[in-house]
């Protein structure tokens, strides 16, 4: 019984994560659009290419809303999960320092923006929670 006990007490505290691995606002749904572009877009996507048209819409987007531009993107590994763990180092730095007027939910709508417009398909766009409840 008290083996059991432990076991059970050992499975919790592993699933609990930290505070600190918990994801940065944003992320998930920029993780969400690059992993849905990359398994169900109907032709194949780099996805270094994904992640730097997100990163360049990005770029133009930060000082229209009073934030510095982030720097460039470090080179991005062609495997998509470690390009995207390389892009994420890069997203969470950049998300520390933003002002007021732009926030981490702004960001990741500019990511996602550039990754979708990106593909130069005219069905393929990002579409705001706004308007994505209405459906």
């Amino acid at each position: 019984m008290l083996l059991t006990i432990v076991c059970c007490l050992a499975l919790l505290a592993s699933s609990l994560a930290p505070a600190a691995a918990q994801d940065v606002e944003g992320l998930d749904g920029v993780r969400a659009a690059y992993h849905d572009m990359l398994d169900l877009f109907y032709r194949p996507v780099a996805p270094a290419d994904l992640l730097q048209a997100g990163w360049t819409t990005l770029r133009a987007a930060a000082p229209r809303r009073g934030a510095a531009a982030p720097g460039p993107l470090p080179d991005l590994p062609d495997d998509p999960d470690a390009a995207f763990q390389t892009f994420a180092g890069a997203y969470t730095s950049y998300v520390a320092s933003l002002p007021p007027s732009f926030t981490p939910t702004m960001v990741a709508a500019a990511i996602e923006t550039g990754m979708a417009d990106s593909v130069h398909e005219q069905h393929t766009h990002y579409l705001p929670p706004s308007i994505m409840q209405r459906f």
